[in-house]
């Protein structure tokens, strides 16, 4: 999980998430979460209205309130969650701190990666295996 501060410009910001290949950082530190700022964040609120990336800080833009999810949330949980609060990426809250960052594409592919499990599963029973 990467982190931002809020005093960071647009550009700082940007140029932490493509360095680590990432969609959102959280702004603050894990145990201090601020807010998060993602990629959609960035192209609706500097990109869109043409504001300068290098003269707009983070936390002009950030989303906050931060929600976040329990460690306990199944993926299943999650994603429902996150479709029902309307986000792509949300972090993963643990006891004292934000420990991660999950994105929807994420669940996504660890649901497929689970039906895939099941069919082969089912194929094997009807096989004989």
């Amino acid at each position: 999980m990467r982190t931002v501060s809020p005093d960071d410009t647009i550009l700082e910001a940007v140029e932490e998430l493509c360095r680590w290949h990432v969609r959102a950082v959280i702004v603050g530190s894990p145990s201090n979460p601020l807010g998060i700022l993602c990629e959609r964040d960035v192209l609706e609120r500097v990109v869109r209205p043409r504001r300068d990336p290098e003269g707009t800080t983070v936390s002009a833009v950030m989303t906050t309130p931060l929600v976040s999810l329990p460690a306990s949330a199944t993926p299943e949980e999650a994603l429902l969650y996150m479709r029902e609060v309307g986000v792509h990426q949300i972090p993963v809250a643990g006891d004292e701190a934000i420990i991660g960052v999950v994105s929807a594409t994420d669940l996504r592919r660890w649901a497929l990666r689970m039906r895939e499990g099941e069919v082969r599963a089912l194929t094997s029973y009807v096989m004989g295996g």
